[in-house]
């Protein structure tokens, strides 16, 4: 974190969960507010993109609380976009 005269930046945070609906839970909790969700489009070409390496589950998981899914020859990048804190 740096502060720049009365504004504060943050970097991105990142915060190991177990599982994808404890994350969801536990940062709703602690007031977090995160982004829309992607159309339903975006999670119909997903199957596309990864059923070789997450389960039907974990799509509708990702589909149902809206997390972004990623991948390359490395692994799979799950994530989502929490709404600005402050102004």
């Amino acid at each position: 974190m740096r502060d720049l005269g009365c504004s504060i930046w943050l970097s991105p945070v990142l915060i190991y969960f177990s599982t994808l609906k404890e994350m969801r839970m536990r940062t709703e909790i602690g007031g977090f507010e995160f982004m829309p969700k992607p159309p339903p489009t975006y999670y119909k070409n997903l199957r596309n993109r990864v059923s070789d390496v997450l389960t039907e589950k974990q799509m509708e998981e990702c589909d149902e609380l809206g997390i972004l899914v990623d991948r390359d020859d490395q692994g799979v990048l799950l994530q989502i976009f929490t709404k600005p804190l402050g102004d």
